[in-house]
């Protein structure tokens, strides 16, 4: 009985499981109960033939998880939220063609979840002699997003450290182990590298992290290779900016071994000449694997109908939404701000703002003149009743400290805002610098530093600037002409229609928007408020139409004009 037993242990029929190709045709009802079926049926005739279940069953049960991407997910690592049709056609997907492609998939979709980490975890289990470097844009979002996760399911997952004793310690978050003979091994486990048991000897851990700007694994050699959200939001705003993540990931590729290394990137797109299409473009990678929030036929592929259109307007714009969701960057060409939403109006004598509270807000630049830096922004608003923002005033310009000084001077004089707000954002020694020459000059204006970083991302900002176009609150002066530094007379309400407006968020430079912006956070924040209304003053939200107030002073709304 021993010999047949031992015999039935290593020629029995899980070397015939079925090869994953095969189940193109099967549902995932019919897969599950197609493991559930092998399982028993295995370990009943091993137990007939004397084998021990225990033994038995933790032997088919790791050679189905080897077998089956999906199986190991939600049988071995207990992922019950992938457990879907969504899910199961994904996991097949990326068992049998995760390499050398571009994974382009909406946003929560499990792409994440299921690529970098947990096939990352399977592939490793089933040989830990393999290397990996994951990348993301900055390291530190390699270690948190993904290491991080893959750690913790080693940690706490007891199944998958039983089915795979081979290559995990039991307890590998100790880092060392005395074994019998009284040797002791370590091994690294930390936030940056994993290394699993093996039996290569290689200065690579088993899982790396690494980040493409600033933290590139110079020198590394890894059998296998993932970039993960190596876009953000914030490394698309220019064509500057995209060019040179598209080198840092060139670069980055280059840490993999010369021959036979695999690699795949994956993510979504936030523009339409991002670095992702590039890629496709210039043939980095194979193929890309593009997979929207809806099926060919128009059907949600895995949120409900209802969850999408939440989504849908908590994302606010159509450039968010076709990238990140329909996975189509070529929708983003269209730009954020219509041009049926610019409402213009005719600034009249400054003696004659005093039915509105008067500010200015800087948002400065170095000084520099190259390309890759941005503009100086100083915006004069009139915030009316209703927080309805009239812009009295607007100039853009590459200047210097001087040059800001001086329009500074000029608005001042102008409007008499009751506070100069100023971004102090690396910043200070400007502010100090406007206050000599105010000492020099005899010229004094109150100045405020304020800082945008607690009011989130740029982009995120300059959403709540199309909201307030969108809504009909911000009126734009009908001309604003300035001189520039080089000498030109420049209407900046139409460069800012042109260059910013029109374009966004495909323009080089935003600096106008952002700073209109930092209007609408100043206000929200009550910090820049709106005249208080006393008995029935005029609603400015009424476009050009002259109020019968008997005491009426002057009302901007009067002097409207049709966009």
């Amino acid at each position: 009985m021993p010999n047949v037993a031992y015999d039935f242990w290593e020629g029995c029929n899980v070397h015939g499981l079925k090869r994953v190709e095969e189940f193109t045709s099967l549902s995932r009802i019919e897969f599950k109960q197609y493991c559930e079926d092998t399982i028993n049926d295995y370990v009943n005739q091993a137990v007939a033939l004397g084998a021990d279940e225990v033994s038995a069953r933790k032997k088919i049960t790791r050679s189905i998880s080897d077998e089956y991407f999906f199986f190991f997910c939600i049988a071995v690592l207990g992922l019950d939220y992938i457990d879907h049709d969504f899910g199961y056609r994904l996991c097949m997907s990326i068992q049998y063609e995760k390499w050398h492609k571009l994974w382009v998939i909406a946003r929560e979709h499990y792409k994440s979840t299921l690529i970098t980490c947990a096939s990352t975890l399977w592939e490793l289990c089933k040989d830990p002699n393999r290397t990996y470097c994951i990348y993301s844009y900055t390291v530190d979002m390699a270690k948190e997003k993904f290491l991080g996760m893959i750690k913790k399911w080693i940690e706490t997952n007891d199944l998958l450290r039983y089915l795979y004793d081979d290559v995990f310690w039991s307890d590998p978050s100790k880092g060392y182990e005395i074994l019998p003979n009284g040797k002791r091994i370590t091994w690294s486990w930390t936030n940056k590298a994993l290394e699993f048991k093996r039996t290569i000897n290689s200065k690579e851990k088993t899982i790396e992290v690494g980040g493409i700007h600033g933290s590139s694994k110079t020198g590394g050699h890894f059998s296998h290779q993932i970039f993960d959200d190596c876009e953000t939001f914030d490394n698309v705003t220019t064509p500057y900016s995209i060019e040179t993540l598209y080198n840092e990931i060139l670069m980055a590729t280059n840490t993999g071994q010369t021959a036979n290394m695999n690699i795949c990137f994956v993510g979504t797109f936030y523009a339409k000449e991002d670095a992702y299409t590039r890629m496709i473009k210039e043939h980095v990678i194979d193929e890309a694997v593009v997979q929207s929030c809806y099926d060919e036929n128009g059907e949600s592929i895995h949120y409900s109908q209802k969850d999408l259109e939440v989504k849908r307007r908590k994302m606010g714009s159509l450039t968010i939404w076709s990238t990140q969701m329909l996975c189509d960057p070529s929708l983003s060409n269209q730009s954020s701000f219509v041009n049926e939403w610019v409402q213009f109006w005719r600034p009249w004598n400054a003696e004659n703002f005093n039915n509105l509270n008067i500010y200015t807000i800087v948002d400065p630049s170095s000084g520099r003149t190259s390309k890759k830096h941005d503009y100086t922004a100083v915006v004069t608003v009139g915030i009316g009743y209703g927080e309805t923002i009239m812009i009295l005033d607007m100039f853009k310009d590459k200047i210097t400290l001087e040059g800001k000084f001086k329009i500074l001077v000029e608005q001042y004089v102008k409007y008499h805002p009751e506070h100069v707000f100023y971004e102090e954002v690396g910043m200070q020694s400007d502010i100090e610098s406007l206050q000599r020459e105010m000492e020099r000059t005899n010229t004094y204006f109150p100045i405020l530093k304020f800082s945008p970083i607690k009011w989130g991302e740029k982009s995120a900002r300059i959403e709540k600037v199309q909201f307030e176009f969108k809504n009909r609150r911000i009126w734009l002066p009908e001309h604003c002409y300035h001189d520039t530094a080089v000498g030109d007379r420049v209407d900046m309400t139409g460069f800012f229609l042109s260059s910013e407006y029109s374009g966004y968020p495909h323009i080089m430079h935003d600096d106008m928007l952002d700073c209109i912006s930092h209007v609408i956070h100043l206000l929200r924040s009550g910090q820049i408020q709106a005249p208080t209304i006393h008995n029935s003053i005029h609603d400015v939200r009424l476009r050009g139409r002259k109020q019968d107030v008997e005491d009426a002073s002057w009302e901007p709304m009067d002097y409207a004009l049709e966009a």
